[in-house]
């Protein structure tokens, strides 16, 4: 990651906007990797996970 646009944030702050960019790219990875999971599921339960892939999605844009 670039660090020229945290020039003047201390070193603490800048820890945790790095801690916070982690979590955002697994839960945004982690959506990405289940909603592709679901077009290799059967038919049945297909449906099931997209929503649940939708909900996470929604929830991690939203809170």
């Amino acid at each position: 990651m670039p660090r020229n646009w945290l020039t003047g944030i201390s070193m603490k702050e800048r820890s945790l906007i790095f801690v916070g960019a982690a979590a955002f790219y697994a839960i945004f990875g982690g959506v990405y990797w289940l909603q592709f999971w679901s077009l290799i599921q059967r038919e049945d339960t297909r449906k099931t996970v997209c929503l649940a892939s939708k909900a996470l999605d929604i929830f991690a844009k939203n809170g």
